[in-house]
């Protein structure tokens, strides 16, 4: 078994971030996030699948504090575990939307919807060509937003994640990004 970051599972989330964006939410609903400094704590699951061997699965966490990130993978019996010391903490700028860049993602994958699950809850799906995306967004309080990813890939891919699942807490440090 290779060593695969959790980053790169948060990775494949992150990009896959701005797609649910494109949906637009009602305007002032608790649950969207104001633009800032964000500090993330993240952990996702996933399971792989391999043409050959048994299938694997991946699980990974990153502090959001201190950025320090660690995984486990299993295949089949076997099992590794994998540390990373952060350097700083784990943050993600998110900034406002420009209307060329909503555009732009809604032509690349036109099918969105969201919905207002209760006061606090936003509940965002994208259907796209070559992925199924479900995006929970719950505000806990002025400054912390609990987020729930769920993901399906669609076609062939040589290597594919069979639904990944990630959690998030996104607490805003600062009203800028630095």
């Amino acid at each position: 078994m290779k060593h695969i970051p959790s980053l790169a599972l948060f990775g494949v989330v992150s990009l896959h971030s701005p797609l649910s964006a494109s949906a637009e939410a009602p305007k002032h609903h608790r649950a969207v996030q104001p633009p800032g400094l964000y500090q993330v704590d993240w952990e996702g699951r996933a399971e792989i699948i391999q043409e050959k061997g048994a299938p694997g699965v991946i699980e990974g966490k990153i502090d959001g504090a201190s950025g320090d990130a660690s995984n486990r993978l299993r295949s089949g019996a076997a099992t590794r575990d994998f540390a990373e010391k952060g350097k700083k903490p784990h943050t993600q700028c998110l900034q406002a939307g420009t209307p060329a860049a909503q555009a732009a993602s809604k032509a690349s994958c036109p099918d969105h919807t969201v919905k207002t699950v209760d006061p606090d809850t936003l509940s965002y799906v994208s259907n796209c060509p070559t992925i199924q995306m479900t995006r929970t967004v719950k505000r806990i309080d002025d400054k912390t937003w609990a987020i729930d990813t769920t993901m399906k890939f669609k076609g062939n891919m040589p290597t594919q994640f069979a639904s990944p699942a990630v959690r998030e807490r996104w607490t805003r440090v600062s009203d800028v990004c630095k």
